[in-house]
């Protein structure tokens, strides 16, 4: 493999992307250049990295450039033109906002729950006299499969119950 930074060191391949990759978070408006110039010092990096027994990217990132190895893909995708830092940002914003309203529902941050065997399923269908038990029947029904989707009907639902 031959290209223009063959003659750099590695450890100095990292110092160089996170030069760029912090000159790129500070300055927006020159963010492109300079994550195209880090990709491609990362994109070289790990090549040789690849190639060295005994080595691991995700090592030698958090040893010689500190950024995560999902960071430095991100990176590297912008440099070989998978993707855009414009794309990027709307999937970071949306990811944002998904952990935001989580934790609005929540009360407190997102964290995994388990519900209980015996709330999984109600014993019988609840009769349809009995408002709060069809609405606790149906939370259990759609808790099983939770989406973000489904948490605006949650909060909604557990808002209601408290009214009945």
């Amino acid at each position: 493999m031959t290209s223009t930074y063959d003659d750099v060191p590695l450890d100095q391949l990292g110092r160089e992307a996170m030069t760029r990759i912090t000159l790129g978070d500070k300055y927006k408006d020159k963010a492109g250049q300079m994550f195209v110039s880090a990709g491609l010092y990362l994109i070289e990096a790990k090549a040789r990295v690849a190639q060295t027994k005994g080595m691991a990217w995700a090592a030698w990132l958090s040893s010689h450039c500190d950024v995560g190895r999902r960071r430095a893909d991100e990176i590297i995708m912008i440099a070989d033109g998978r993707t855009t830092i414009e794309e990027l940002r709307g999937k970071n914003a949306a990811s944002k906002r998904e952990a935001r309203a989580v934790q609005k529902l929540a009360g407190h941050p997102a964290r995994s729950v388990e519900i209980p065997e015996q709330c999984q399923q109600p014993a019988s269908e609840p009769a349809a006299d009995d408002p709060r038990a069809v609405l606790l029947a149906d939370l259990i029904r759609r808790i099983s499969a939770v989406s973000l989707q489904d948490l605006g009907w949650i909060d909604t639902t557990i808002r209601s119950l408290r009214d009945i």
